[in-house]
C-alpha cells in the first residue's frame, strides 16, 4: 500500500522573474527565466518522496514535446512515472509564472481543452491511506468523490465554497486567506462555514501572517494560530503545494494538529526561500 495518492496538475513552469508586475498595455523586460517541473500534484508528490513517503502520482497526460521531456526526466528521477501517460495527441500543459521582486506570482496556464489526463484506478485509490487533490487540475472533483466513496482520508487544496463537491468530500482543507477573500464573507465566518460542512479540519495560510487551523476533537471545535518563520520572499511558486505536503506528512506521523501546522509552515518557508 502506498501512503499517498496525489492527483492533479503536472506541468512545465516557465518562471519569468520581473523587475515589477506589469500593468495593462505595459512592456516589461524579463530579468531571468528558467524552466522547472511544476504543477500542484507533482510539487506535492516530490516533497513527499523527498521525505521518504511512498507516493502514487496521477494527472495530466504529457505530450512528446520539450516540456514533456523535462517532466518525464523529473518523474523518472523521482520514480513517479508509473501513473503518468504520454501521448502524441497531447500537448504538455505549460504555466508561464510571472514573479515580481516581492516574490509574489501570477500564473498563465496553457493546457488542452478538454484536458487529457490519466485517472487513478479504483485499486490505486483503495490502497492509498491519503488521497490529495486541489480544485486546480484535471478531474480532481471526480477523484475526490471516488476517494470519499472508498473511505480514504481526503485532503483538498483550495476549496472555497461550503457547498461545492470538494468541501463535501474533504477531511482536511488547505487553502489561503487570499483565495477566501474572493468570496464576500468575513474570514472567520468563512472558515467556520467550511468546517461546519462535515467537521473537516481547515487550514488557512496568510503569507507572513499567522496561519489558522480549525479542527474537531473531543466533541468540540478547537482552533490555533501558527506564525510562519520570518523570511524574505524571493519566489512563492509552489509554496502552497509544499505546505499541503507538510500537512500530509504530519497526518501520516499522527502528530497533533498545531504541531502539524507548525512543521508544515517551516517546510513551506524553505520552498519560498529557494
Amino acid at each position: 500500500m502506498n501512503a499517498v495518492l496525489c492527483h492533479g496538475a503536472i506541468c512545465a513552469d516557465l518562471r519569468l522573474y520581473l523587475p515589477r508586475h506589469p500593468r495593462p498595455g505595459d512592456g516589461v523586460r524579463v530579468r531571468s527565466a528558467i524552466w522547472t517541473p511544476g504543477g500542484n500534484a507533482l510539487i506535492e508528490a516530490r516533497t513527499l518522496v523527498e521525505a521518504g513517503v511512498a507516493v502514487t502520482l496521477t494527472g495530466d497526460t504529457l505530450g512528446h514535446d520539450a516540456p514533456g521531456d523535462l517532466l518525464a526526466a523529473e518523474l523518472a528521477r523521482l520514480k513517479l512515472n508509473a501513473g503518468v501517460a504520454r501521448s502524441a495527441a497531447a500537448v504538455t500543459p505549460v504555466c508561464h509564472v510571472l514573479i515580481g521582486p516581492d516574490g509574489e506570482r501570477s500564473i498563465l496556464a496553457i493546457r488542452d481543452e478538454p484536458p487529457q489526463a490519466l485517472m487513478p484506478t479504483a485499486t490505486q485509490i483503495a490502497t492509498s491511506r491519503i488521497v490529495s487533490v486541489t480544485r486546480y487540475g484535471p478531474f480532481t472533483a471526480e477523484v475526490a468523490t471516488q476517494a470519499r466513496a472508498a473511505e480514504r482520508t481526503v485532503v483538498v487544496g483550495d476549496a472555497l465554497d461550503p457547498n461545492d463537491p470538494f468541501t463535501a468530500h474533504a477531511d482536511v482543507i488547505v487553502t489561503s486567506a487570499r483565495l477566501l477573500a474572493d468570496i464576500d464573507l468575513p474570514l472567520d465566518q468563512h472558515i467556520n462555514a467550511l468546517h461546519n460542512r462535515r467537521r473537516a479540519t481547515i487550514i488557512v495560510s496568510d503569507g507572513p501572517r499567522p496561519a489558522r487551523i480549525v479542527w474537531h476533537a473531543d466533541g468540540q471545535t478547537q482552533s490555533a494560530q501558527i506564525t510562519p518563520p520570518p523570511i524574505a520572499t524571493t519566489d512563492s511558486t509552489g509554496a502552497g503545494d509544499v505546505l499541503r505536503a507538510g500537512i500530509v506528512l504530519g497526518i501520516l506521523n499522527n502528530q497533533p494538529w498545531p504541531q502539524i501546522l507548525e512543521h508544515a509552515c517551516a517546510l513551506a518557508s524553505t520552498a519560498i526561500r529557494n
